[in-house]
């Protein structure tokens, strides 16, 4: 870059005018041009990026689409990416989709890469959407927060629906709706129409003159972004002496240079944009590099940043997708045992992305102190040996046979995982499939999850069969802990809507008041308190007229929280009473003799054995809503209970007991503290009812 056009970048902010300036500058033949913006991607210079390409962009340029797969990270907003991307010259799709697959970048900027690849692919006729298009597109939908109404969750959500909406793909709408699983269907509805309308127009938009996005006049905020801006002038009086020395009043002095500075203020005192991008390394923190984006953290000086910091500052290059750097500071700086945790990270960003040169250089690092290649993780050795088939072979094969050997579940899953995550991922899943019955319930549902992961890369659907028999599977073991779980999950939502409910009266407090003093002085209106305020215009009756709908609408909103506060009252009771089940069958406590002599004085005896036929059931309604108000393992023994004896089996009948009052109803144990009541017919057994013990005299009473 021409020392002009650096200066130009670097001290004018960015215009109109500026962009014609520039325009002037840039190098004449597309060939220079294109080298030209090569050399700034390869400086990580997100200014120059921006700079060169809008303007390059605004005066019919060329541009080449293979700077999108670095260069996408530069662009500070959807907009901008659209309007220079659309007007780039070659695979525009395949180099956005490299984009999304190699960088890290902020999930609206992902979701508009990959809204913009498959309109561009699909605008024109005959040309089908990239094998790799729908695994990143998957991932992209299942790394959407649960739920989150944040804007810029939302925002994502709303791109990617425009997305499966224009290509038409169930599935992915089926993952977007999953993520989103307690959006009510009228809310779904305006997502569907907003993404209807975003559909049609967004590729108009990104046609339209980039000019129109460009300040006519530089931009007079003082602050811009989201940082804590500091003054980079100390604050001084117009007639104070200046502080330059010149003892002049400062209003006759420095005071117009300090005010174009202090438009350039920074997030560290005394410092502008330029200055702390100049010598950022020496004002870094932890908290700084954890916000950092890759443009920002890439071209940093390694050997000026604080020891103390460069762990932080290596992890957050694995996790911005950029291993290759991550080694090269560790060459750079040379080898510390501080590094483990971050080399770990870029190892494993190294193998999610193939890298098996970075693989390499990051196992040279560590060779000269001892550590081998047999010591690395499956996935890494895989990637390193990912030429030679034969090998590859036999390192799955030797560790599958220590797995056998040894019974290890740690080592099963490695297995499974590296095998996911080289060259053979279906296998992987198998390898999987034959772990996840044996690992703990929080485990195995994380390990589910990478399934379901790899079968995006492979574009299978959703949900993996095999997730039914883990159900099944871990639904038998762990109890206690699954339940004590529950009831602190219920405790910690319940707690959670206890303060929604309080803030909601608080609101309609205020609301209230602020209705009663308006209406006792209609003619002075002023602004309503926070947490909402009335326009200062507004009329006195349009604003009392909004402020009771907001009360309407706070009474409505109070009474669906105090519902939800009372089942989630109830859910807590239920868990409790769960738990505390649970633990009395597995250590029970001494029978109370009492009611149980009570409860066999209202019993016929035994009936003589007999040969019972085989019969049909009949549940009463609503059967299987008593069954979940009852601990899993009961249900289930009610269930098998009442199939044995449907089906006639001897041993089913013996403590099955006819009631003295009601001599057509029997009673049948369930454990200790539960009892099933059925009759016998000829052709079915009717089911009536499952109760505690202590609950048998009451419902005695009904049956009479």
């Amino acid at each position: 870059m021409s020392p002009e056009l650096r200066d130009l970048i670097d001290n004018t902010p960015f215009h109109r005018a500026a962009m014609h300036q520039i325009a002037g500058l840039l190098p004449p033949d597309d060939a220079g041009l294109d080298c030209l913006l090569a050399e700034i991607i390869t400086d990580n210079d997100a200014m120059g990026f921006m700079a060169v390409s809008v303007t390059a962009t605004h005066a019919g340029r060329r541009l080449d689409a293979r700077h999108l797969e670095q260069g996408t990270r530069f662009f500070p907003s959807s907009q901008w990416l659209g309007r220079v991307a659309i007007s780039m010259h070659g695979d525009v799709p395949a180099y956005l989709l490299k984009a999304v697959q190699h960088t890290r970048l902020e999930p609206e900027m992902e979701a508009t890469a990959l809204h913009l690849a498959a309109a561009l692919t699909l605008e024109q006729p005959g040309k089908s959407l990239s094998p790799t298009f729908m695994p990143l597109a998957r991932a992209a939908a299942r790394r959407l927060k649960q739920n989150s109404l944040k804007k810029d969750d939302v925002d994502t959500l709303t791109m990617l629906w425009t997305l499966a909406a224009r290509i038409g793909d169930p599935a992915l709408t089926a993952l977007l709706r999953q993520r989103y699983s307690k959006m009510k269907d009228n809310k779904w509805q305006v997502l569907n129409a907003e993404a209807g309308s975003l559909n049609k127009s967004v590729l108009a938009n990104y046609r339209k003159p980039i000019e129109e996005m460009v300040y006519e006049k530089p931009n007079q905020a003082i602050a811009l972004g989201s940082y804590t801006m500091r003054r980079s002038v100390a604050r001084l009086g117009r007639n104070e002496p200046c502080h330059c020395g010149s003892h002049k009043k400062y209003k006759r002095c420095c005071y117009e240079s300090d005010q174009k500075r202090l438009h350039e203020s920074s997030s560290v005192a005394g410092l502008t944009h330029n200055e702390l991008e100049a010598s950022l390394e020496k004002h870094l923190t932890e908290a700084m590099i954890k916000q950092a984006d890759a443009a920002t953290l890439a071209p940093l000086d390694p050997r000026k940043i604080a020891p103390a910091l460069r762990r932080h500052y290596l992890s957050r290059l694995a996790f911005c997708k950029l291993p290759d750097r991550a080694v090269e500071v560790m060459e750079i700086v040379g080898w510390s045992d501080n590094f483990l945790e971050p080399w770990q990270a870029a190892m494993l960003a190294a193998t999610e992305a193939g890298r098996r040169d970075v693989a390499q250089r990051l196992l040279s690092l560590r060779q000269p102190r001892g550590f081998t290649e047999d010591q690395l993780e499956l996935a890494a050795r895989l990637l390193l040996a990912a030429e030679d088939g034969n090998r590859c072979l036999q390192l799955i094969e030797t560790t599958a046979l220590t797995a056998l050997q040894t019974e290890n579940h740690q080592t099963l899953q490695a297995l499974a995982q590296g095998v996911a995550a080289s060259r053979f991922p279906a296998l992987g899943i198998l390898l999987y499939r034959s772990v996840l019955p044996l690992a703990a319930p929080d485990r195995a549902a994380q390990w589910l999850e990478q399934v379901l992961s790899v079968r995006d890369r492979l574009n299978l659907p959703l949900d993996d069969p095999f997730s039914d028999v883990i159900d099944r599977h871990l639904a038998e073991l762990k109890d206690e802990a699954r339940d004590a779980a529950a009831m602190r999950e219920a405790q910690h939502r319940l707690d959670r809507k206890v303060q929604e409910v309080q803030q909601l009266k608080e609101s309609l407090v205020r609301f209230q008041r602020e209705i009663a003093r308006r209406e006792a002085s209609p003619a002075a209106p002023k602004q309503t308190p926070h947490p909402i305020a009335a326009p200062p215009m507004l009329a006195n009756e349009t604003a009392l007229r909004e402020l009771r709908e907001k009360v309407i609408s706070l009474h409505h909103a109070l009474k669906e929280r105090h519902n939800e506060r009372n089942e989630l009252r109830r859910e807590l009771q239920q868990a409790q009473t769960d738990l505390d089940t649970l633990r009395q069958s597995t250590a029970p406590a001494p029978t109370d003799e009492a009611d149980h002599n009570q409860e066999e004085e209202l019993l016929l005896p035994q009936d003589v054995p007999e040969v019972h036929p085989v019969r049909l059931i009949e549940f009463p309604k609503g059967f299987q809503q008593i069954l979940e108000f009852f601990p899993r393992h009961v249900a289930r023994a009610t269930i098998i209970m009442i199939g044995r004896l449907a089906a006639g089996e001897p041993a089913a009948f013996v403590g099955a007991l006819r009631l003295k009052q009601v001599v057509n109803v029997m009673r049948q144990r369930i454990g200790s503290d539960y009892r099933l009541f059925f009759r016998l017919h000829p052709d079915h057994l009717q089911v009536i009812d499952l109760i505690n013990r202590k609950d048998f005299h009451n419902r005695l009473k009904t049956l009479k």
